[in-house]
């Protein structure tokens, strides 16, 4: 007969992520937890900048073609945009492979013009409410000329 072997007890050391993956297989999680889980470690895909502001300049001839703005308006990092601006010079994206986007408040500004117009300037936002504040003093708030324009229209 061939001679008894001792059985040798191995122990293996098992940490992070690989008790993690133990767990969830012997105990399931609801969607809820598992979407919560993925949520909690992703990275947000835009950068707000609360000091800027996205003014968006629109002439009173465009106002009837555009049916509404958004409240954001988001820059692609490393886009031509971007550089021209200073704020990145390459493209970035998030651990998941999302490209980020830089992202600006937008504020609406009515232009007495009778030609089409309808762009994006990013100022200071202290500049902005500065500019604005003189202005108001003696001309019509943004709301008050829309306002106008639609009594004229007859809508």
């Amino acid at each position: 007969m061939p001679e008894d072997k001792k059985e040798e007890k191995k122990t293996v050391e098992i940490t992070g992520d690989a008790v993690e993956k133990l767990i969830d297989q012997v105990i399931p999680k609801t969607h809820e937890e598992k979407l919560r889980k993925l949520l909690d470690n992703m990275q947000p895909q835009h950068r707000l900048h609360p000091d800027k502001v996205a003014v968006y300049e629109v002439s009173m001839a465009t106002m009837a073609g555009v049916d509404g703005t958004p409240g954001w308006y988001d820059i692609m990092t490393g886009s031509e945009e971007s550089r021209e601006l200073g704020l990145s010079t390459t493209q970035e994206r998030t651990k998941e492979g999302l490209v980020i986007y830089d992202r600006f408040q937008v504020v609406h500004r009515v232009v007495p013009m009778q030609v089409w117009m309808h762009k994006y300037t990013i100022v200071d936002k202290e500049e902005y409410l500065k500019q604005e504040e003189s202005a108001a003093r003696g001309m019509l708030t943004n709301a008050q000329q829309m306002a106008a324009l639609m009594q004229r229209a007859g809508e």
